[in-house]
């Protein structure tokens, strides 16, 4: 089962979506999380009929957006009502062709450092109820080491990666690697003020 991540950065206008689109034709993806998507309910549900998901999507709804994540399914996926919904994450249960059933957390961690404890401390909260596969997807707003920055401070390891370091040891989750650039965030800037971090990956435990 193949599970994507996208992160719109804001950019949820026709451009994305014939973007997201194509991707989806090409590599087959039958689990899509979208984060910052910024953009209206009704403009949501607008994009997302043009992919035929309209009606098998769950967002989450901060501060009267559409929401900041979006988590899209074909109809071959057996997915459930959603367990929880915050502004910082959704869970869902998928069920495999199998009987087994896995936990899967489309994540956009807040910018803010107090906002995101709370995240991890509810994901530590799961780890103590849920025993099952689980994977963690999307912008986590975090780094591990300091090869995941380029830029900016140097001042490593700080107290957010600690934290951070601390979740992923208690929640027994691996980092299940990526392709391509080492960053997926830039400020966009030039010369001394440019900064770029890994902050979107997948996390897993063993099972």
């Amino acid at each position: 089962m193949k599970v994507f991540f996208w992160n719109s950065r804001g950019a949820g206008g026709p451009s994305f979506m014939a973007a997201m689109k194509d991707f989806r034709k090409k590599h087959n993806s039958e689990i899509m999380v979208i984060a910052e998507t910024r953009t209206s309910e009704a403009n949501a549900i607008r994009q997302l009929r043009k992919l035929c998901l309209h009606d098998r999507c769950i967002c989450n709804h901060p501060e009267g957006r559409a929401g900041d994540i979006w988590l899209c399914w074909t109809d071959k996926v057996p997915i459930s009502e959603p367990l929880f919904i915050s502004k910082q994450d959704i869970h869902v249960l998928v069920s495999e062709p199998n009987p087994d059933q896995w936990l899967l957390s489309g994540v956009y961690a807040s910018p803010q450092y107090l906002r995101r404890i709370l995240l991890w401390e509810e994901f530590q909260n799961i780890t103590g109820e849920w025993s099952g596969p689980w994977m963690a997807v999307g912008d986590l707003n975090s780094i591990t080491t300091s090869s995941e920055k380029c830029g900016g401070s140097r001042t490593f390891p700080s107290l957010a990666s600690n934290e951070f370091k601390e979740t992923i040891a208690q929640c027994n989750f691996l980092d299940l690697g990526f392709s391509g650039s080492n960053f997926t965030w830039t400020n966009s800037q030039f010369g001394g003020g440019y900064i770029a971090e890994r902050l979107d990956r997948a996390l897993a435990n063993g099972d």
